[in-house]
């Protein structure tokens, strides 16, 4: 048996979205979210349960806390890893943020767009801010 819970807002009107996921099965392995790419940042939040991200050529076996992000335009995947997986996406299209070209942003969401620079791939949730990107989760969960 395999059952995907997945919790959106409707519509997408805001440059950025955040959407609750829960996977479960009886089985051991199983995908949560096929290899695919998009020109929007993705970011990961693992809430329980233990998911195996690859983004790019790099995996990472994420636990309660633990972050992935997959850059614009790169490839990435998620495979779970018990039976029962629960994590956020935070979606943003950094192209459609009003009005980034006139702000100090610029340089930096045109460098993301076209693969000249990049965000880390993966915050453990042992690292001092990661509790604290958590909080943002949590606010931005209820805000949208």
């Amino acid at each position: 048996m395999y059952l995907t819970e997945r919790r959106t807002r409707p519509g997408y009107t805001l440059p950025i979205a955040i959407d609750y996921n829960v996977h479960s099965s009886n089985q051991r392995r199983f995908t949560c979210f096929a290899s695919h790419h998009h020109e929007i940042l993705e970011i990961n939040l693992v809430l329980s349960g233990a998911l195996l991200a690859t983004v790019g050529n790099n995996t990472f076996l994420m636990e309660p806390g633990d972050l992935s992000i997959a850059n614009p335009y790169e490839l990435h995947a998620g495979e779970c890893k018990t039976e029962q997986v629960t994590y956020l996406t935070l979606t943003t299209n950094l192209s459609q943020i009003i009005p980034y070209d006139k702000t100090s942003l610029m340089a930096c969401v045109t460098n993301l767009l076209s693969g000249k620079s990049r965000f880390d791939l993966f915050i453990p949730h042992t690292h001092p801010n990661a509790g604290k990107l958590a909080e943002c989760f949590a606010r931005l969960q209820d805000t949208l």
